[in-house]
């Protein structure tokens, strides 16, 4: 097991199964604290993934070119420029800078927040080159980014394979959309989260199904737009 402390509440615990898949799929991990890098597992490797609480400023200046060529929201404005935070809420971020032989080829990037008494992980966003995909790369950092102890985990997506993977993340939490209203905590939580905490949007999202409606944009083609699919894990007991 690694144990990892990227400082104020970013303490992360990586089971010796996820290890074992560093290894298995060819992935280096190191960290990124306020005390220097440490190397997680065996360096030299294909790919490798840096965890930090912010990214460095060389890695951030190509990211945001990698967000803004495959990410897609709503707003005019680029994605890397629309990120999604918690109303009125302290937060940290959870980064992993992803790449291939020195070169950054992806990120992924989830928000932590406390939301009345629960520990919230909100992932908020996730890109690869379309070269490097469908090398495990995807569910191995969403095993890191959903490692962090919390009540309940968030996302949004309009891809059916990342809602169906996200669903299974963390065994015996309750999922929304179960086939009935979300219950009250899950539509307060939604509302801080997207909506300025202005009240769940019955108009927008659907409270049984969560899904929002016209939520995206094309990226090559802006006039076109996409539903997106709310998803909440709630851990048993706090509902």
């Amino acid at each position: 097991m690694a144990k990892i402390d990227l400082g104020g509440k970013l303490k992360i615990e990586l089971s010796d199964l996820v290890m074992q898949e560093a290894e298995r799929i060819g992935v280096s991990l190191s960290a990124i604290s306020s005390e220097g890098k440490t190397e997680l597992s065996g360096p030299n490797k294909a790919y490798s993934i840096e965890l930090s609480a912010r990214f460095n400023d060389e890695d951030y200046a190509k990211l945001k070119d990698i967000a803004d060529r495959m990410l897609n929201p709503i707003s005019e404005k680029p994605a890397s420029e629309t990120t999604v935070r918690p109303y009125g809420i302290p937060w940290e971020r959870l980064c992993l800078s992803i790449k291939h032989q020195d070169t950054l080829i992806g990120f992924a990037t989830n928000i932590l927040y406390d939301f009345e008494d629960n520990r919230v992980n909100y992932f908020s966003g996730v890109a690869i080159s379309p070269e490097h995909q469908g090398r495990g790369i995807y569910g191995f950092a969403q095993r890191i980014w959903s490692a962090p102890d919390s009540d309940i985990l968030v996302t949004r997506t309009m891809n059916p394979k990342v809602a169906g993977s996200f669903n299974r993340i963390k065994e015996g939490y309750l999922a929304f959309p179960s086939g009935s209203e979300a219950p009250e905590l899950v539509k307060r939580l939604l509302s801080n989260l997207f909506f300025e905490n202005k009240g769940f949007p019955s108009g927008i999202v659907d409270p049984t199904t969560l899904v929002w409606k016209d939520c995206y944009k094309g990226i090559e083609d802006r006039s076109k737009t996409y539903d997106a699919k709310i998803i909440c894990l709630v851990r048993p007991g706090i509902l």
